[in-house]
């Protein structure tokens, strides 16, 4: 838990120095005017592809893969993003906004925390309602090491990734700030 807390906390920290705990900067990203909040998510991902298979392949770190249920992902997918638009903030850039003393935060995770509550609680009920229980999707090789190579290939292609969107967004400012030096 400590190991995990210390990681939250490096994890948030880097969330704020970014800058992408702000309603502005996420309401920027789901109108693709600024794409830090894509960057920053792909090499989050990249580096953590890249950090978890090494530790999957020495054995000391395992994840379980939870069961296919399609309906239950689409409708789950479709809440979480009408949530995050209309909140403006994804679950870890609220808890750091609140932080930031930002109240429109509080009611966010409150909510969530409470419709958490109630899917819990009505799950037993409306685990019929998600779809089919289709198996645990398994997309990887049956060799730790083969998985291991595929890994850092995706984890190296999300972070050039996000250094390409990086490239492009510094390239359209300069264009950008040049148009309006040159009177454009």
């Amino acid at each position: 838990m400590v190991k995990a807390f210390l990681a939250g906390l490096l994890f948030g920290a880097l969330l704020q120095a970014v800058k992408i705990d702000t309603f502005e900067k996420v309401a920027s990203f789901v109108s693709l005017k600024d794409l830090t909040v894509l960057k920053f998510l792909l090499t989050a991902v990249g580096v953590g592809t890249i950090t978890l298979f090494p530790l999957i392949t020495l054995g000391v770190a395992s994840f379980h893969i939870k069961p296919l249920m399609l309906v239950g992902i689409v409708a789950g997918g479709i809440l979480f993003g009408i949530g995050m638009a209309l909140l403006g903030y994804c679950p870890g850039t609220a808890v750091i906004a609140i932080g930031n003393g930002a109240l429109d935060a509080l009611a966010g995770v409150v909510g969530g925390l409470l419709a958490g509550a109630l899917f819990t609680l009505s799950y037993p009920f409306i685990k019929g309602l998600l779809g089919p229980y289709l198996g645990k999707p398994h997309l990887f090789f049956s060799s730790n090491w083969e998985n291991l190579l595929l890994a850092l290939f995706a984890g190296g292609f999300l972070i050039s990734l996000a250094w390409f969107l990086d490239e492009r967004q510094t390239d359209k400012r300069k264009i950008s700030n040049k148009q309006r030096k040159d009177g454009i």
